[in-house]
């Protein structure tokens, strides 16, 4: 069965928060895209102006390319990925920043995503815009707002899983044999590298996480929640009155929504419950 955010939890993040705040940032992107067309046409040009004036010296090649060629150079990572991030004095008094904030705070507040881990997720949008600007002419901007796993933001222990076995001589061995016997040796590695990881996670003690397996996820409840996530979006960005969504929601639902105040309780509890301040009602 299926779990609630990764497999494991750390105590120091909210995973109910997050998991709300995705589902909220998704139901953005599919009901209203132009959210995204918004960042992509009147705040990306900004973004890539500011990224450029802070962005590091390439660094030097680390390997040489598949044609021989050493001048693949690999771009510097952008030194800043959150909204408090590109507000601290050293980045004050430079030109392009200063406009990527304008550029930002104008955006966040025409549809009414002023929090701070919603401009957050606008930045770590832009930084997947242009990573795919990079690979192609285009922009696709048939994605979704991006929100930064809460387990990168809080930092963690990465440990890469390698496999490597000798490789194939034909003349010894049919290929039907090699590869099965390469996949069970994968297989093997791949559930030792996971049990090891797991003893590591579970142990307590100094230097031990000490961590609990994430619960299994429960249908129950789970269209309220996305609903709730719709009713919010249609509210908050949209503009929408309580009146208008619950009489368009009552045509949507089999058990309709009948009262004006059952939308108004939804739309506070799951504002609460992600952390996004409410606009003013129309």
């Amino acid at each position: 069965m299926p779990r609630i955010g990764p497999e494991y939890r750390d105590p120091r993040i909210d995973y109910s928060r997050w998991s709300a705040q995705k589902l909220f940032l998704e139901r953005v992107s599919e009901l209203v895209p132009e959210t995204l067309d918004s960042l992509r046409q009147d705040v990306l040009p900004a973004f890539r102006r500011a990224a450029e004036a802070t962005r590091p010296s390439p660094r030097p090649p680390t390997h040489v390319g598949p044609f021989g060629d050493p001048s693949v150079r690999r771009a510097s990572p952008i030194p800043w990925r959150t909204w408090a991030q590109i507000t601290i004095d050293v980045y004050a008094k430079q030109p392009e920043m200063s406009a990527l904030r304008d550029r930002l705070s104008t955006w966040s507040s025409h549809w009414n995503l002023t929090d701070d881990w919603a401009l957050d997720s606008a930045i770590r949008t832009l930084r997947s815009m242009e990573a795919k600007s990079r690979r192609r002419a285009s922009v696709d901007i048939d994605g979704e707002l991006v929100l930064l796993p809460p387990w990168v933001v809080a930092g963690a222990r990465i440990v890469p899983f390698t496999f490597e076995r000798r490789g194939w001589i034909p003349q010894k061995q049919q290929w039907i044999a090699y590869q099965a016997e390469t996949r069970e040796e994968f297989e093997h590695q791949l559930k030792k590298y996971r049990d090891d990881w797991a003893s590591w996670l579970e142990a307590s003690g100094p230097w031990r996480p000490g961590l609990k397996r994430s619960p299994e996820k429960r249908t129950r409840g789970g269209d309220d929640a996305f609903r709730h996530s719709d009713w919010l979006v249609r509210f908050q960005v949209q503009g929408w009155t309580h009146e208008r969504i619950a009489k368009e929601y009552d045509r949507a639902y089999d058990d309709a929504v009948r009262k004006t105040n059952t939308v108004a309780d939804a739309i506070r509890e799951t504002a609460k419950l992600i952390g996004l301040t409410r606009r003013s009602s129309l």
